[in-house]
């Protein structure tokens, strides 16, 4: 479930610098009552049709990768996340895993800018990830 991401993405705050501005931006995602009960994995396939996802911003900012198996179970592929609507998934694959890379430096922010908060399909979807020193707070 969606909802699912977000509670994990929170748990992990310590391993993860934007935990919480990656929490916030997925939770956006459609209202909450279908956050409880859809799943990431649907989210995307449902883009191969051209439905527009909120979620595809967030994955590709933080260079999230995607895992699928297809007529055999024991032999599972995982592509990046920008590779997904290319073509590299075959149309009867099973989405298995979703990674989110753990880095411990790095500002991540998202946006989201559509007629109504849920329930509307975006204008604009956009989510940033910049690695920044700590030390020298340079990009």
């Amino acid at each position: 479930r969606i909802d699912d991401i977000c509670t994990a993405v929170k748990k992990r705050a310590d391993k993860l610098a934007y935990a919480n501005e990656l929490a916030a931006g997925i939770s956006t995602l459609a209202q909450r009552h279908v956050r409880a009960e859809a799943g990431w994995a649907g989210n995307l396939m449902i883009t191969r049709t051209g439905f527009p996802s909120d979620l595809v911003p967030c994955l590709l900012a933080v260079d999230a990768k995607v895992s699928f198996v297809t007529d055999n179970p024991h032999h599972e592929e995982t592509i990046n996340i920008e590779d997904f609507k290319q073509g590299h998934v075959p149309a009867n694959a099973l989405l298995t895993k979703l990674t989110l890379p753990l880095k411990t430096t790095g500002i991540f922010r998202y946006y989201r800018v559509a007629f109504r908060k849920w329930l509307a399909h975006a204008f604009v979807n956009a989510a940033f990830r910049i690695e920044v020193d700590p030390a020298t707070k340079k990009v």
